[in-house]
């Protein structure tokens, strides 16, 4: 469902972007060009973006069967059935660049599953609890991720801290609508700065996730302790 609104909403930027560039920058008489470029500028951000996810899963593919090591963009074109020169009109970097934006693609896809996965949570406590037991579970039974952790655990850990910059915001945005509510309901403490909040248990959650340390991330107990008591126990009322 994400994946489609994702989809709605590069086609209507193309289309809204396409459409204010008409009405403020070109003449009246022009407007009626609006009926055919806006829905051509959308189209061709839909096509573009469809075009992109059907490479990063071709290469997801090709990294399956092959490693990161030995899947090279000739790989790529004959699993997705495109051409070298689109591929590198959407990944200029190449080969490098196609590998990294793949990484990036799963995690996003793994972090939307976790997201769906806590979105009915009551409370902040049981979103975090609930999210840290299936965060820490899909990880260590992500058949990919964990053969390539074996197999090529320097190549795949340099590409993971690359996308931890970007990874974070993405925590850190969706769990301060939740410290909102939480404020809202007084079950924060007075003068807590929610943005700080949002970037302290972004970072912690991402850690933890990786490595849980001394915490066993499958005992409910424990992740009960570890969010009431070291995650929330700063910022709970």
């Amino acid at each position: 469902m994400r994946i489609r609104f994702l989809a709605a909403g590069v086609a209507g930027i193309g289309y809204v972007v396409g459409s204010h560039w008409l009405m403020t920058r070109a003449p009246a008489s022009e407007w009626s060009a609006l009926v055919v470029v806006g829905p051509m500028l959308a189209l061709a951000a839909f096509l573009a973006w469809q075009r992109r996810q059907r490479l990063l899963a071709a290469t997801y593919t090709c990294v399956s069967r092959y490693g990161l090591a030995k899947t090279t963009v000739e790989d790529v074109v004959k699993e997705s059935g495109v051409s070298r020169a689109t591929i590198y009109r959407q990944f200029p970097g190449g080969r490098d660049e196609l590998l990294r934006e793949t990484v990036g693609w799963e995690i996003a896809r793994y972090f939307i599953r976790l997201a769906d996965h806590v979105d009915e949570a009551p409370d902040l406590a049981h979103l975090l609890e609930e999210g840290l037991v299936f965060a820490r579970r899909s990880l260590l039974e992500h058949e990919l991720l964990q053969k390539i952790l074996v197999t090529e655990p320097e190549r795949l850990l340099g590409l993971l801290s690359t996308e931890a910059t970007k990874t974070l915001p993405f925590i850190a945005d969706f769990l301060l609508p939740h410290l909102v509510r939480e404020q809202r309901a007084g079950r924060l403490r007075p003068g807590v700065d929610l943005d700080a909040a949002a970037d302290y248990l972004a970072r912690s959650v991402l850690s933890l996730i990786g490595a849980p340390g001394r915490f066993d991330l499958g005992d409910p107990d424990q992740v009960g302790s570890l969010v009431r008591r070291e995650l929330l126990g700063g910022i709970s009322a």
